[in-house]
């Protein structure tokens, strides 16, 4: 275990609370653990699994106990930086939540939870929403951490494969391991949060029209759902890799991609 991931562990409060509390308790239940630190459990799983990776806890069939490392990693800090440790043990309004929620990022954990077992629904959703997109004759607009990319409807077909080998390559270089089932699930969630463009232009077109209105809900969506898709996306990435760079990918796509995607709206 590097070191690299003992640190990237405990860079968060929240983890830092987490470790707080299961050092009293030692070894708890997950429903147990989020009921106590008021955490949901899409997002407990989250950060667990980074903790896992980083050596400070083991989690199997739904217990999650503390190590040896990790007892003394938060030893180590509360006994250096009591303050850090009050700020990590403050609790967390439901704000974050329902962020969590909007985000999609509920969402993404909860396919990272499922395994193989969520592959097929978000194939199907994934699916419809293409073929949405290529009846409606829209341009699909994809942003993915450290990319951005525009598929015409004459590629629309070619846009799962490119994604495809975009995410298994990135899950190689940060994982050291071949995730084929991880990568098509990153292809599949993106797709699936981008396709709702989709359907929110096949609403306005029949109910409000070609109007003024409807065009800027429209160029809204095409701008904030490609945004959404890189938060849950991200989250995913980071769950299977054991490396939290979610807000490192996130903070890249917003200074980068957005004034692309804003200067694209405007040219329409």
């Amino acid at each position: 275990m590097s070191l690299s991931s003992i640190y990237l562990a405990i860079s968060s409060e929240r983890r830092l609370r987490i470790l707080s509390c299961l050092r009293n308790l030692h070894c708890t239940n997950i429903e147990d653990l989020s009921s106590r630190l008021r955490i949901g459990i899409p997002s407990l799983l989250y950060e667990l699994k980074i903790l896992q990776h980083g050596g400070l806890v083991n989690l199997e069939d739904g217990t999650v106990c503390i190590t040896d490392r990790g007892v003394n990693v938060i030893s180590k800090i509360a006994s250096l930086d009591q303050d850090l440790l009050a700020r990590s043990n403050a609790e967390e309004g439901k704000i974050h939540e329902i962020l969590s929620t909007l985000s999609f990022r509920t969402l993404a954990i909860y396919v990272a939870v499922s395994g193989k077992a969520g592959t097929l629904p978000l194939a199907l959703l994934a699916f419809l929403g293409l073929l949405l997109f290529y009846k409606f004759h829209i341009n699909l607009i994809v942003l993915v951490p450290l990319g951005f990319h525009i598929f015409n409807i004459y590629t629309l077909i070619f846009s799962p494969i490119i994604l495809f080998f975009y995410f298994f390559i990135l899950l190689r270089v940060f994982s050291r391991k071949f995730m084929i089932i991880e990568a098509l699930q990153c292809v599949l969630l993106t797709l699936c949060i981008v396709s709702i463009y989709a359907v929110i232009y096949y609403v306005a077109m029949n109910i409000l029209g070609i109007s003024t209105i409807s065009l800027i809900i429209l160029e809204s969506c095409r701008l904030i759902l490609p945004t959404l898709s890189v938060i849950s996306t991200s989250t995913l990435i980071s769950y299977h890799s054991g490396r939290p760079f979610e807000s490192a990918f996130l903070l890249s796509s917003l200074t980068l991609l957005i004034p692309c995607l804003l200067a694209y709206a405007l040219m329409r």
